[in-house]
């Protein structure tokens, strides 16, 4: 018998030009291929890291602290996907098989995080963000250092430029903060909240995820 989930992902943004669209259920759904940086392969890198991490109570599988390094560098690549409204994740389970859909963000960008297990402390980068449209968007957002604690990090600043109407904006707060999910710490599954000016003297909050493997 099939098992159905729903889950509201807390992705909410303020952009232009939402792209939205549920994943087709039944198999893992892969946008068609494109060259590797794309907005469709970036999805794609997303959609394969939900299907390996989530298990059939529908939670990521997290390191178990045993497992976690105790020493050494290592550094993890993957995606990072913003969303105009809350993206819903849903979940089909077929006996042994979990399947893990999302909806499509607006925008992604290519997430590369570095772990210091000797210091504990995970930092990285975002860049080459795409639209939804194929279209390439400036900026470039820095994950400051946050402090590793059992299989979980946070309280990471953030620094750098985001695109807002298309237009590199300076991010002026904001945070991020993660869990390492798989054996032996093999991915991350991270979100981050970028704070950005606005002309009439408010603030735009941009809330993404990370999905990220070594």
């Amino acid at each position: 018998m099939s098992r159905w989930c729903f889950v509201s992902a807390a992705l909410f943004a303020l952009l232009p030009g939402c792209m939205g669209g549920a994943a087709v259920i039944g198999a893992p759904a892969y946008l068609s291929p494109a060259p590797a940086g794309s907005f469709n392969a970036l999805v794609n890198v997303e959609t394969r890291f939900l299907n390996s991490y989530y298990d059939h109570d529908f939670v990521l599988r997290q390191t178990s602290a045993s497992q976690m390094p105790q020493n050494g560098t290592v550094t993890y690549q993957g995606a990072a996907a913003f969303a105009t409204d809350a993206r819903e994740t849903t979940f089909q389970s077929n006996g042994s098989d979990l399947v893990v859909a999302r909806t499509l963000p607006a925008i992604t960008g290519r997430a590369v995080l570095t772990a210091n297990f000797t210091t504990n402390q995970v930092s990285g980068h975002i860049a080459d963000f795409q639209g939804a449209d194929g279209s390439a968007l400036p900026g470039h957002v820095t994950l400051q250092a946050a402090d590793i604690t059992a299989n979980r990090y946070g309280s990471g600043m953030v620094a750098g430029s985001f695109a807002v109407d298309g237009t590199a904006t300076t991010v002026t707060g904001g945070g991020h903060g993660g869990q390492f999910v798989g054996s032996d710490a093999a991915g991350i599954y991270g979100n981050v909240t970028l704070i950005l000016p606005q002309p009439s003297a408010a603030t735009t909050i941009i809330t993404g995820t990370i999905t990220v493997e070594k």
